[in-house]
């Protein structure tokens, strides 16, 4: 499993806007504080790992359709069935893929969600896509990583709270497109929802959308 060039697929993504909508308004889910990938200097890929969903809290789910690659040259392609628990989270068509190539000359991780209702459809998402890349631009190493949403629809009112985050008060805090860094390790979260506590109801948090990268320092 091979990615398109890294340019490329920037470029198609970002031209993709991805929307929000809550009731009857319309609004970008990035803001431009909040660029759809980032670029950093990096050491080639040791590591890739990449998964469709993950939970925890009241309900505990493991990261589900989740590809691991380690060393060079590996690859992994995984998928699962759709996940149902009902008035909480129902998710579709979850993959999770990586690969790392011979030497280290590039490695990619995705893990995407065709679809998902959360809240018994308080949240609707289609199109969840989170990608990782260690490639090469202009001879020089660099990893490459975010993700996109099609469409994610809140039937409810929201406030925004800075880039990719959005509340719904009293219910859930939403996160957009989250992008994290340190060590040599890069990794995105598409999609991630912290239900609040209520009453005797636990907190609990949904995550769609997931890949890492983990690069040599110093390379």
């Amino acid at each position: 499993m091979r990615f398109k060039r890294t340019l490329a697929l920037s470029a198609v993504a970002i031209a993709a806007t991805s929307t929000l909508v809550a009731t009857t308004t319309t609004a970008n889910a990035d803001e431009s504080t909040n660029p759809t990938f980032n670029v950093a200097p990096a050491g080639p890929a040791y590591r890739a790992d990449a998964y469709g969903a993950k939970a925890n809290g009241l309900i505990t789910l493991k990261p589900t359709a989740e590809a691991t690659c380690n060393g060079a040259p590996s690859a992994a392609i995984k998928a699962a069935v759709p996940i149902n628990i009902p008035k909480v989270v129902q998710v579709n068509a979850l993959t999770g893929q990586c690969a790392i190539q011979p030497f280290g000359t590039e490695a990619d991780a995705q893990g995407t969600v065709a679809n998902a209702n959360i809240l018994n459809h308080l949240i609707d998402v289609t199109g969840v896509d989170s990608r990782c890349q260690d490639t090469v631009v202009n001879d020089q190493r660099v990893v490459i990583w975010g993700s996109t949403i099609a469409s994610l629809v809140i039937h409810a009112n929201y406030v925004k709270q800075g880039a990719g985050s959005i509340v719904i008060p009293g219910i859930a805090n939403i996160f957009v497109n989250q992008k994290f860094s340190g060590g040599g390790h890069f990794s995105t979260i598409a999609l991630q929802v912290d239900v609040l506590p209520h009453g005797l109801v636990a907190a609990q948090r949904i995550i769609l959308g997931f890949c890492q990268l983990d690069t040599f320092v110093g390379e």
